[in-house]
Parts: C-alpha cells; structure tokens; sequence
C-alpha cells in the first residue's frame, strides 16, 4: 500500500485499512506473546487484511506494496514462535512474498506508480517513518521480554548463590574459593525423622519438609542470615559469609531461638509432631562453588564440621553450642554449662544449651 497516495488523496477506506490493521497487529502481538494460539490470528489477519483491501477496494486508491505488510509476520514468528513451527511459518511468509513479487512482475497493475518526484518523496518519508516505528515497537518488546527473562534467571541464582559470587560469575564466567574469618554456622536437623518419613504418603512428607524448611528461611533471612543448602531434613545457614557483620553469632542464636519457637508454635496445630535438634559454632570457613554443570554453593574447615558435631550431640529441641559461641554472646543470653564432651577428631569440648535471651 503506497502512503505517498494515501496522503495526497486522503481517501478513508485506506486510511482505515492503515489505522485498523495497526491496532490489530499490535493487540494480537500483545496477546501472542502470552498464549500462542493467538499467533495463528494474527497471522492471518496481518497476511490477509491488507491485501483484501488492495484488491476488494482498489486499495482505496493506492496501489502496490501489498507485500511489505508480510515482514511483519516473519518478525512476529521470530518472537512468539519455537523449533518446527517457527521453520514452517518462516517458510509459508517466504513463498507468500515471493508469489506477491512475481505477481507484480507480471501484472504491473500492482506496481506502484508515482505522478511525480513529490509524491515518490512524501511515500519514501512516510513509509521509512512507519517502518522505523513498528521495528522500533517490535524491538522494544523483544528487549522487554528478553530483560523480563534475564532478570528470572539472576533472581534464581541470587537464591542459590550469594551476590558476590553471581557477580564473578557474570562478570569472569567462573569464581575463586574465598576464606571468611568471622563467620558462625548453624546446623540442624530432625529428630527420629528416618522412622517418621517412613510412615508417611510422599507428598505429606515433602509438603510437611517445605512447609517447615520455609518458615526456617524467613526466620534465617529476618536475622540477616542465609540458607546455605537442606540435605534430606538436615539445615545449614551461616551468619558473616556474603558481608561482614560484627553480630554475627548473636544473629545466629536469635535464628535458632525463633526456629524452635516456630516449631512449637506449630505442633500445638499440627498432627504430624516434629522435633529438631541444633549445633552452633563459630569460626573460619572456606566458601566456594562446587561443579561446573550445576552450580552448588558449600562451605566447608572445620567450624563447619564442629557445628554438625554439636549438633548431632545435642538434644530434641535444643540449642547446642561450643565455648567460642558463648565468648561471642557474653551476658545477653541465658545457658546451661554441660560440661566437656568427647568430638570426632578433635579435643574434648565444653557445650553449652543457650535457653533464651537475658531479657525473656
């Protein structure tokens, strides 16, 4: 369709057919984009509306162009559609267009014919401004869609790894093992759980582990820690890793507190009575991701080690801590000395059960 004429002539059924189409085509790529059966409207009303006008109403005075409008089609098919249908559309535009060229080759009725330079110019502006506006269009959604999906893929990786490693791994494409020294880990996990999974439908017992493992990580994010990874019903959060801060160990404690609170909070409502035990300690640890394929953050040293060992020979519903842990917390929480106890490789310990702040 030529504008140049459109323009000089003003007559309304191709001012309309322009108008309408436009509408259309941007109303059916909107929807496109979210069902794709809408596709398939679209790209019958975009490679049909303008060449029925052409031909119903003699383009209402214009003449030529029709297979422009096709373009549109193939860009659409390159953002809405995927694999084998995207080739079949691409190859059904490619011979709509074609057809539409050698028709004009023989049939000069359709080729566009200028009264004068004038006219030849006023098409060429008008046709380059509106083709400059729907690609500019198209392009603003492509980028909208792609930033939309960039941004989903960064969100699921800050949840699995720490900030400062997704912005290595964006910036270098790979990340180096870091040693933090002031860090305290929190270690959980519950109690007969073997024997009570083992009673239980699948599915009560995965609702039952994410409904109680979420509310731990809203506990553990409250008190500026993190979730480092859930092993079967086993729980690691560390305090002190992705930034320094000087309250660490009184944040971890805090967690560990409310997590018992949450859970006996939850077992006056619940049937299923679920117990967990906690080890606490705090010290160096090495941060680092592990694989190449499946990126896995860990910490690893021997604070991490000693923290499964307090938790492991802690009891239902307490809160089993090292020395090191109570120097850090001085007189803001109230505990149980319980004497020196035998570790795995390593010395005796003196442990502690901290039972609740000073203040409570």
């Amino acid at each position: 369709m030529t504008i140049g004429n459109i323009i000089e002539g003003l007559h309304t059924i191709a001012i309309l057919n322009l108008i309408i189409a436009n509408i259309l085509f941007i109303l059916l790529l909107y929807l496109s984009l979210h069902k794709q059966k809408y596709f398939y409207f679209l790209f019958c009303s975009v490679a049909s509306f303008f060449t029925a006008v052409q031909w119903i109403f003699n383009g209402g005075g214009s003449s030529g162009g029709v297979q422009f409008f096709y373009i549109w089609t193939f860009l659409v098919a390159t953002i809405v559609l995927r694999g084998k249908k995207l080739i079949i559309y691409t190859i059904l535009n490619g011979l709509i267009f074609v057809g539409l060229l050698l028709y004009e080759h023989y049939d000069g009725s359709l080729i566009v014919q200028y009264p004068d330079n004038t006219t030849r110019l006023i098409d060429i502006i008008v046709s380059a401004t509106l083709t400059f506006s729907i690609v500019s269009f198209l392009i603003g959604m492509i980028y909208a869609e792609i930033n939309k999906e960039r941004q989903k893929s960064e969100q699921l990786l800050l949840n699995i790894l720490p900030q400062k490693v997704v912005n290595e791994l964006k910036e270098k494409g790979n990340t180096s093992p870091e040693i933090f020294k002031n860090v305290t880990v929190l270690f959980s996990d519950i109690v007969g759980f073997t024997d009570i999974s083992s009673k239980l439908p699948v599915d009560v017992l995965i609702n039952e582990l994410n409904d109680i493992f979420t509310s731990f990580d809203t506990i553990i994010e409250k008190n500026s820690c993190e979730r480092i990874k859930t092993i079967g019903d086993a729980y690691l959060a560390v305090c002190g890793l992705s930034q320094k801060d000087e309250n660490h160990c009184s944040n971890v404690v805090n967690a560990a507190l409310e997590m018992l609170d949450k859970l006996n909070q939850r077992n006056k409502t619940h049937n299923i009575q679920w117990q967990i035990r906690i080890g606490i300690h705090t010290g160096q640890v090495i941060g680092s991701v592990v694989g190449i394929k499946k990126y896995i953050y860990d910490v690893f040293g021997d604070t991490v080690n000693t923290a499964s060992r307090l938790e492991s020979l802690s009891k239902p519903m307490k809160i089993n801590v090292s020395d090191d842990v109570i120097s850090e917390l001085g007189n803001k929480y109230k505990f149980k000395n319980r004497g020196k106890f035998e570790v795995k490789g390593k010395k005796e310990m003196d442990m502690y059960f901290v039972n609740s702040r000073v203040n409570e």
